[in-house]
């Protein structure tokens, strides 16, 4: 079990990096609620891989501290958004920006 967290921990590292410039295409709204779920479950990831990737006797939790700094952070685009999303990736995401851009 350890291996496979270790695996899932590791592929959603790579998966946020990957979706980060994407957080700019979204609705202005949006983007912060985003961003905070980007770096709070990244930071949950840390506290699982510095747990040895223990995710069944060991509980991944953030201090409050940590919390409220990822939360202010949120608030700006991080220099990784600025990268161009690839081309592949927009036209995938496409039906989805629509149905967001369009609900409210």
């Amino acid at each position: 079990i350890r291996e496979d967290t270790r695996r899932a921990v590791l592929a959603g590292d790579a998966f946020y990096l990957r979706a980060d410039p994407g957080i700019l295409l979204l609705p202005f709204d949006c983007r912060p609620a985003m961003r905070a779920a980007r770096h709070l479950y990244a930071a949950l990831g840390r506290v699982v891989e510095d747990n040895a990737f223990d995710s069944q006797t060991a509980r991944a939790k953030l201090s409050l501290a940590t919390t409220w700094r990822l939360l202010v952070r949120s608030i700006r685009a991080s220099p990784s958004e600025s990268r161009p999303p690839p081309a592949h990736a927009l036209r995938q995401a496409e039906p989805l920006l629509e149905a967001v851009s369009t609900s409210g």
